[in-house]
């Protein structure tokens, strides 16, 4: 029986002994802070733990969880927990609807003994390089990255350009480094064969390398949530091992409501699992949400169509955005857990339509106008870049100014922009701590 078995009464989970459940908690901060080390692993060992040796409800699970997981990151000097609550205790809940039924059955319980699959925690720390992400600044062993965009502005063009880029062993855009040549596995649900196999060996011969660590295939009439097509991409990425795999789009692997968030999480756990057994990289290709406007009638900053789930499961999620140049498109972080990157510096691309390679863009008065905006916006945080520096956490902050921890969270890492009104109370506030 495989993990990607749907969860039955006789279905075994991973479920720590006492001793692991311990070391998890008190050792968080060196085991989550490290690079590539993911979260959730970890947080859902403790979740089953708790499930297997307590009657607590899943809200008593979170709250007693979140206490220790938010002073994980304390031993390296920051004070911001791996998960904003509200992300946190949605997380345990689903786990908890999800699992409670079949590890409180009497049925997992042999011979009196927690039953343990995979790789228990030393294991599974041990079997990943720490120090050799698999593309610097864009995706690490284990981790679901997104890539998404409106209709048209080049999303699979990126991906694409990244296999090529990184099974070659070049700079990834001619920007993201890669240690070594990886291998890539481009799974297309949508497009035609012929189309994507002219693309990929247009983009193979403009770099003048052979396509030894790249293959593609063709995944049509495909949906996750049916066992036998889990099964079958499980099959497939087993037999191939490659280290990234990209699923391109993510709309046609399944059938589910994107606005559910209970449908989307089937889609999306599936993907979890194969990232977590097979320790590669998954890359996820979508598409944007509807305009979203304020009270005000300003457009809002864009989001993944559907629901907030998706992102929730997701390592790190970047933004491809247009420029007033058609050819011209800069990436944004908009959600990161392991790659250290400045978000508030989104780097410009242009798309050559000769050889189907994404390229750093060469057009410096571009380069230039877009620099200064990424200036601008830091102008705008500078302040609570130094409150933090001085050692403020950012509940003491957000009290101050009178926002949501969450805010200060997303100011930070560029995602939001504190308003006029917000700058000067952070300024504010600075200057009495200089005082």
């Amino acid at each position: 029986m495989t993990i990607l078995t749907p969860l039955t009464p006789d279905t075994v989970l991973e479920v720590p002994d006492a001793n692991l459940f311990v070391e998890t908690l008190n050792d968080g901060g060196v085991l989550i802070n490290d690079q590539n080390m993911n979260t959730f692993y970890l947080v859902e060992l403790c979740v089953r733990y708790l499930i297997a040796h307590s009657d607590m409800s899943a809200k008593g699970i979170a709250d007693y969880l979140y206490k220790y997981v938010k002073d994980w990151n304390r031993g390296y000097g920051d004070e911001e927990p791996p998960f904003e609550e509200d992300e946190f205790f949605r997380n345990v809940s689903f786990q908890f609807d999800n699992e409670a039924p079949v590890i409180r059955a009497k049925t997992i319980i042999r011979d009196d003994r927690q039953a343990l699959i995979g790789k228990d925690l030393n294991k599974f720390m041990s079997s990943i390089d720490i120090k050799a992400p698999l593309i610097e600044g864009l995706i690490s062993h284990g981790e679901l990255v997104m890539f998404f965009a409106p209709s048209g502005i080049g999303k699979s063009s990126f991906t694409q350009s990244l296999c090529v880029y990184a099974s070659a062993g070049k700079p990834v855009f001619e920007l993201y480094e890669v240690p070594q040549p990886i291998k890539c596995l481009y799974l297309n649900f949508e497009m035609a064969d012929v189309e994507v196999g002219v693309r990929f060996e247009s983009m193979f011969e403009a770099l003048g390398v052979d396509s030894k660590n790249f293959e593609l295939d063709s995944l049509l009439d495909f949906d996750i949530t049916r066992e036998q097509d889990r099964l079958r991409l499980f099959n497939t990425i087993q037999l191939k091992k490659p280290d990234i795999v990209v699923l391109d789009p993510l709309e046609a692997m399944h059938h589910k409501d994107e606005n559910s968030a209970s449908e989307m999480a089937l889609v999306i756990k599936p993907l979890r699992e194969l990232a977590h057994m097979f320790n590669c990289g998954i890359i996820i290709v979508h598409h944007t949400g509807a305009p979203r406007y304020d009270n005000h009638g300003r457009m809002l900053p864009k989001r993944i169509r559907g629901s907030s789930v998706v992102e929730d499961k997701m390592d790190n999620v970047i933004e491809i955005i247009e420029t007033d140049n058609p050819n011209t498109k800069r990436l944004h972080f908009t959600k990161t857990r392991s790659v250290i990157t400045t978000r508030r510096q989104d780097p410009l691309f242009d798309f050559d339509w000769n050889t189907y390679l994404v390229k750093l863009s060469n057009d410096a008065d571009m380069r230039e106008r877009y620099a200064a905006l990424s200036v601008e916006r830091h102008r705008k945080i500078e302040p609570l870049l130094k409150l933090l520096a001085k050692g403020l956490s950012t509940r003491q902050i957000a009290d101050y100014v009178d926002v949501n921890q969450s805010t200060i969270v997303r100011w930070k890492t560029g995602i939001r922009e504190p308003s006029e009104e917000h700058i000067q109370k952070l300024t504010k506030m600075l200057q009495e701590s200089d005082a």
